[in-house]
């Protein structure tokens, strides 16, 4: 996900350059200082150095300022190609992972909103370690290559804590993706909740109760451990203070004044040390938000982009489904399949579908709409076999599911406002008492949801697609509206040329369409014209 090529590091190596400089030269100038040569440090190092710091400061103004800018633009930009890719990916696929990835992925992205300012102060700590050992090795080379095996060791033992600590860290991104997905059910599921008192108590204690309790353990344990290390590190310092006595009274190598330089030099590296114990924490969250990211893009893959400027106008005269298979993906023996669905659907027919639960009406209108690609078959549009069902195929189609949706704003190319094809449709649908205007807030707000049918079915019109999906449209209509429906709406859309597939169990109304098709088992039982059934 995050990847930096050489040009980075360099990038990121040169605005870090500053402030190692200037730590250098603040290690250089007490050392002067102890040294007596307090003549030279007044009349050129510390004019200089002072002069050094301003010029530091404006240039990591400018560094960081652009590393910032290039930082915000690539969080910013993949928000945007992780709602993409899920538009990218199969239904299946969104079906198979759940809503939570969507909203774990992008809180893992979060984490880098610091990465700079990290990087930077890595850089440079790592930078001032490097010159602060070169310098003490200048010194005492014995007592710092003594010195130096000691923080190999240290260093070997914290990267080994800290990939204990990732794996916590990782189970604690799972206890919040878990998290997530009781969100959707407290939310979806709240009437469901609310009443059922069994229900509730054991979704708050034994689900969602639970999975809080074990996030905040170990949520609790990493912010201890890492707690402990800080404090280990900046006390570190005195057990390094420590060993470096011994070893220096050990080896009697060098005077007082020596000792005195080695230990300042020794408390100076004690700054960037503790600077990168504390950002621990920080680069295990930013490790495992980087594997989380990449296994997001991994799972939902990028299918079929399509080119927005170039979608086919194929327009709609008759579709043909020949020997069309599917089945889900799943290792289970009663995994439901469609098979050897054989169809044609005319421009301007009204088809019925019918059938039990189960019987694969859902799948069907699935298949028809392209969210489901056929395992095998052939689907011809007017003759021309379609591959892929992109985008192009999609947009022949206006569904309504039964589970309709009304977006929070408009994303298609009409408008309500002055639109009279708009105002006409309030009027038939029986909705212009209950959208009193044509401004765009009128329609984003709560409907029954009968009244949210009507006004999907308004949306979808206003599309002017050629093919109509009904999902169950009429199920949520009073019985005065669902006699309207069938018998005054529908002859009327037909008139219009427009081709309507209808979800339905209104047997009663049956006769307003030119054929019914019964589904069961996955496969079409029974296939009538209207004028062939019995009355």
């Amino acid at each position: 996900m995050f990847k930096l090529n050489y040009k980075n590091y360099l990038s990121i190596i040169v605005f870090s350059l500053p402030s190692t400089f200037i730590s250098a030269s603040l290690l250089y100038i007490i050392n002067i200082f102890l040294t007596k040569d307090i003549e030279s440090l007044s009349q050129y190092l510390l004019p200089v150095f002072f002069c050094f710091i301003i010029y530091s400061f404006l240039l990591n103004i400018y560094f960081q300022s652009k590393l910032l800018d290039l930082n915000y633009k690539m969080i910013y930009e993949n928000e945007v190609k992780i709602l993409s890719l899920l538009h990218q990916s199969s239904f299946k696929n969104f079906l198979k992972f759940g809503s939570q990835r969507f909203y774990t992925v992008l809180e893992d992205l979060r984490v880098f909103i610091y990465l700079p300012n990290i990087l930077i102060t890595l850089i440079n700590s790592l930078l001032t370690i490097i010159i602060c050992l070169g310098y003490l090795f200048w010194i005492s080379m014995e007592t710092t290559l003594i010195l130096s095996l000691f923080l190999i060791l240290i260093v070997g033992l914290y990267l080994f804590i800290n990939k204990k600590l990732s794996k916590r860290y990782e189970y604690l991104r799972k206890l919040n993706e878990e998290y997530y997905g009781y969100v959707d059910d407290s939310i979806k599921g709240f009437k469901e909740l609310k009443i059922s008192a069994i229900r509730r108590e054991n979704f708050f204690t034994n689900h969602l109760g639970d999975n809080r309790k074990k996030a905040m353990k170990v949520d609790i344990s990493l912010t201890k451990k890492y707690l402990i290390l800080n404090l280990l590190s900046q006390n570190g310092i005195y057990l390094l203070l420590g060993l470096v006595f011994i070893i220096l009274i050990y080896l009697h190598s060098l005077d007082s004044e020596q000792i005195i330089t080695y230990v300042v030099a020794l408390l100076f590296l004690n700054g960037p040390i503790n600077g990168l114990i504390s950002m621990q924490s920080f680069l295990i969250k930013a490790i495992v938000s980087n594997k989380r990211i990449k296994r997001f893009f991994s799972d939902f893959k990028q299918e079929k982009v399509c080119d927005w400027e170039k979608v086919k106008n194929y327009g709609f005269n008759n579709l043909k489904f020949d020997d069309i298979k599917f089945s889900y993906d799943s290792q289970d023996q009663f995994n439901f399949a469609i098979e050897r669905l054989n169809l044609s659907i005319e421009k301007g027919e009204i088809i019925f579908i019918t059938g039990g639960n189960g019987s694969g009406k859902s799948t069907f209108v699935n298949i028809l709409t392209g969210l489901y690609s056929p395992n095998k078959g052939k689907i011809l549009l007017n003759g021309e076999e379609i591959n892929n069902l992109e985008s192009s195929y999609k947009d022949l189609f206006a569904v309504i599911y039964s589970n309709n949706y009304i977006f929070s704003k408009n994303y298609n190319n009409y408008s309500f406002e002055g639109n009279n094809y708009y105002k006409e449709l309030l009027k038939i649908m029986q909705m212009d008492d209950t959208v009193l205007d044509d401004r765009e807030a009128s329609i984003r707000r709560k409907f029954s949801k009968g009244q949210s049918k009507r006004m999907s079915l308004i949306l979808a019109l206003l599309e002017d697609k050629p093919i109509l999906v009904l999902d169950e449209w009429a199920a949520d209509q009073d019985p005065y509206f669902r006699k309207y429906f069938y018998e005054e709406l529908i002859p009327m859309l037909k008139r219009r040329g427009k081709t309507i597939i209808a979800v339905t169990h209104d047997d009663a109304y049956f006769k307003q369409a030119d054929r019914i098709i019964k589904f069961e088992y996955g496969t079409i039982s029974e296939s009538k014209l209207v004028s062939n059934i019995p009355t």
